[in-house]
């Protein structure tokens, strides 16, 4: 399957899974399909979770750029399905909750592509989330450390991505 790019500016870096290796790629790729980062259409989702079922990955450019970004930065991928989770652990950041408008509530450290409930889809980027790593690791509770970290920026303008 060609590369998907949703957003045309991809540095070369992030049109290729290299220098991960392929277990690394598809582990990746695995916890990106539970929390994907961006919607892409019902029918390409549909197609990128029947890729990644059956090869094991995508090169999906927003799933490699996610991908290789949180790796990066020292996280493994059952870190970023945790950190996902924590975050969506508050109604307010569920992209997938009622179609009441008013349910979403934005925050600075949380992109958001899409413009309607329907289709909203919440990004992370590791750079906000260190904090984060480094107290779980040391054994704090997952959900607790994501609702102080966001605490203080509920209702603060969120990155937006028109899709």
């Amino acid at each position: 399957m060609p590369v998907i790019r949703v957003n045309k500016d991809f540095p070369p870096e992030h049109e290729t899974w290299q220098p991960l290796s392929d277990e690394l790629r598809n582990r990746w790729c695995l916890a990106l399909k539970r929390f994907p980062p961006i919607f892409l259409g019902v029918t390409s989702m549909g197609l990128t979770a029947a890729e990644i079922s059956m090869n094991g990955y995508t090169d999906s450019g927003d799933w490699i750029e996610i991908g290789k970004e949180f790796d990066a930065a020292g996280f493994t991928h059952e870190e970023i399905t945790a950190l996902n989770e924590a975050v969506r652990s508050d109604a307010r950041a569920n992209p997938f909750g009622s179609d009441e408008p008013d349910d979403y509530v934005s925050n600075s450290l949380i992109t958001v592509s899409g413009t309607n409930t329907g289709r909203r889809m919440i990004r992370l980027r590791a750079s906000d989330w260190l904090g984060w790593l480094e107290r779980v690791r040391a054994g704090e509770d997952a959900t607790a450390v994501a609702t102080e970290l966001l605490a203080p920026h509920w209702g603060e303008p969120a990155d937006v991505v028109h899709v």
